[in-house]
């Protein structure tokens, strides 16, 4: 390959290649801050955790690690967390198999979790 072909070829990722990916990477990322800034995206996403939540303790034969997880996931919502800390002192766990104690735990520390951040 000669210089110039050498010099064409980067004078097309330059001056095409580059900046196509840079617009569809500013595109993409001001996509994702407009979605994350719809009001009620949060109250949704929030409301879905509650649901899975509810659904699983509801089962007749719930899934521990679901139960677990959705507990968890409480976390990501600090803006909420005054329900999340009533549903959590709500929550009374008396079985004794090792996804219980694995809720209990969960239970706790998502508890201190919520009460220490500062809602934002």
């Amino acid at each position: 390959m000669s210089a110039f072909e050498l010099t064409i070829i980067g004078l097309i990722v330059v001056g095409l290649v580059i900046p196509v990916w840079v617009f569809l990477s500013i595109l993409y990322t001001g996509r994702q801050v407009a979605i994350e800034k719809q009001p009620g995206t949060r109250y949704r996403a929030y409301m879905a955790v509650l649901d899975r939540l509810v659904h699983e303790v509801n089962k007749e034969a719930s899934n521990g690690p679901a139960v677990v997880a959705s507990m968890r996931e409480l976390r990501e919502f600090p803006e909420y967390r005054d329900i999340s800390v009533l549903l959590l002192n709500a929550t009374n766990i008396t079985g004794k198999t090792p996804y219980d104690r694995m809720l209990q735990v969960e239970v706790q520390q998502t508890e201190a979790y919520l009460l220490e951040t500062t809602g934002g």
